[in-house]
């Protein structure tokens, strides 16, 4: 520090100490640095999403959607209660959905993913 500058905090002034505590407002900073978030996440397997759905029925389709998979159980869970049978008509169904939710989030990833 030159001559006519006190040497630490305790000699300054309450307006020298204020000038010098006083945070860097945006507009005096001379570089901005800007950080870029990636975000990498994995891609669904349709295969197993079937296969999970084929197996296991609403359970399976957890894999591929969580809202599908537990709107399915509640459904199959009604109507099997009304006539055990009707698991064959939900159980492709289930199927179909998956394949489908697979599908879309992965084309949505990777639609993301493209600048």
């Amino acid at each position: 520090m030159g001559a006519d500058k006190p040497a630490n905090l305790a000699d300054m002034t309450p307006e020298e100490k204020a000038k010098l505590l006083q945070p860097l407002q945006p507009s005096n900073r001379t570089s901005h640095t800007e950080k870029k978030v990636v975000v990498i996440a994995p891609l669904k397997s349709m295969g197993v999403a079937i296969l999970l759905a084929i197996l296991f029925g609403p359970l399976g389709m957890l894999y591929a959607t969580i809202r599908g998979g537990v709107i399915m159980i509640v459904i199959t869970l009604i109507l099997v209660s009304l006539f055990p049978l009707l698991f064959l008509l939900t159980w492709p169904i289930c199927v179909i959905w998956a394949a489908v939710s697979t599908s879309d989030y992965n084309r949505q990833l990777l639609e993301r993913g493209e600048p």
